[in-house]
């Protein structure tokens, strides 16, 4: 009985792609009977858009045998050109819609991997220490990479980035001083003498600065 019915199946199946049986008469009905059942799709699935194509592809392979084996002219080629040039159409379409689909695909995941890197970096080396790590929280490395980036691909201003974070985020002096030195560590310093805030007021004549020296005019 499972013999049986597996040769049922079979014949169901090859009877769709029996062009021959239909003659000449019946071949372009046949193709675009064909042509209008391909398997659906999402049109966001890979998969369904490869099984369409190889759905058309055969189909298209079918009209070449048909055709090379029409020695005697039955069938219509004006005809069978019409529709066959809607297939490879529908091919090229999908072949399109399937790249795009496979390189947004890509691009994720290539974003999402380097969001899920090890958010730990290898500080300035110190003389007769080796291996020094500092690890920082993941919002002090968001601000610091929000203004380095700022500066290197758009061209903003590092300090005027930083105050627009500090004051987003409401940091205190602390975190302030932590985005500070990481910016530091990176190789993008903030002006101003280290020792007070970027927002502070520094008089560069007074003598209780930290960096600068006493710069007095005359």
């Amino acid at each position: 009985m499972e013999v049986d019915e597996n040769d049922a199946k079979k014949s169901k199946k090859s009877d769709r792609w029996d062009w021959e049986s239909k003659g000449a008469s019946g071949f372009v009905v046949w193709v675009k009977e064909r042509f209008a059942t391909v398997p659906k799709h999402s049109g966001y699935d890979t998969s369904g858009l490869e099984r369409a194509v190889s759905y058309l592809e055969k189909l298209d392979s079918e009209i070449s045998k048909a055709m090379r084996l029409d020695l005697e002219e039955e069938l219509d080629a004006n005809k069978v050109e019409e529709i066959r040039a809607k297939i490879e159409d529908g091919i090229d379409k999908l072949h399109e819609r399937l790249n795009k689909i496979k390189k947004t695909k890509k691009n994720k995941r290539k974003s999402a991997s380097s969001e899920n890197e090890t958010l730990v970096k290898e500080a300035q080396k110190i003389t007769g220490v080796q291996g020094t790590y500092v690890t920082v929280p993941l919002i002090i490395s968001a601000i610091a990479r929000i203004c380095i980036n700022g500066t290197v691909s758009a061209g903003h201003d590092l300090s005027q980035t930083y105050k627009d974070q500090v004051e987003k985020y409401k940091l205190s002096d602390r975190e302030k001083a932590e985005v500070r030195w990481l910016l530091l560590d990176m190789g993008y310093a903030l002006r101003g003498d280290r020792g007070f805030m970027p927002e502070e007021e520094v008089y560069e004549s007074s003598s209780n600065n930290y960096d600068y020296s006493a710069n007095y005019r005359g």
